[in-house]
């Protein structure tokens, strides 16, 4: 794997990560912010595989 490819799907996972961040604050909320949480779950399962997707080199 290209050292930019390898970079671009750590990018990737970083902002996946970020989300499920923004999940767990959004759920620690009192009361929940289940709404928030869920947006937020649905992007970082997005960008979990746009980041699977450049780590194999394909377009999204």
């Amino acid at each position: 794997m290209q050292p930019e490819t390898t970079a671009e799907a750590k990018a990737w996972f970083q902002k996946a990560a970020n989300d499920l961040r923004g999940a767990d604050i959004d759920l620690a909320a009192n009361p929940p912010l289940i709404e928030d949480a869920l947006f937020h779950c649905q992007q970082a399962a997005e960008k979990s595989m746009k980041g699977f997707l450049a780590a194999h080199e394909q377009i999204f």
